[in-house]
């Protein structure tokens, strides 16, 4: 007894032999399957250089959010740093701007050389801190 089991790879072989030995077989059917293979042939490689090309945009779009993730941290750096800076001049003329009665040196004339230097070495020291803390 032999074994006449047929698997799904051996179709196109038995479909050959159907078509050649009845004699069926169109004259333009060898032509038209080499067109078709020459034609699959170029859609897979239009569907490899599609996949690069999704790969390589994709890459693209990563590089430029990292680029604009760096250069929004530098900016929200230098405003930080900005506003560390201004912070207690802001705070020295928000207390001398103050109407409060009987606020020491509201009436002396170096009052306001005072209020300058204060304010001058409190920026330096917040400097000095953002350094100490390698920051700036």
């Amino acid at each position: 007894m032999t074994n006449t089991s047929f698997g799904a790879e051996d179709l196109p072989a038995l479909w050959q032999q159907c078509w050649d030995g009845f004699g069926l077989r169109p004259a333009w059917v060898p032509a038209a399957l080499a067109e078709l293979n020459h034609a699959l042939d170029e859609l897979n490689e239009l569907h490899m250089t599609l996949e690069a090309l999704y790969e390589r945009a994709k890459l693209l779009q990563e590089e430029i959010a990292s680029q604009m993730s760096e250069q929004m941290n530098r900016n929200l750096m230098a405003l930080s740093i900005l506003t560390a800076l201004l912070m207690p001049a802001t705070m020295v003329s928000g207390i001398f701007g103050m109407n409060v009665a009987g606020l020491r040196g509201l009436h002396d004339e170096a009052s306001f050389a005072m209020v300058i230097w204060v304010m001058l070495g409190l920026g330096v020291a917040t400097v000095a801190f953002l350094k100490w803390l390698k920051i700036w």
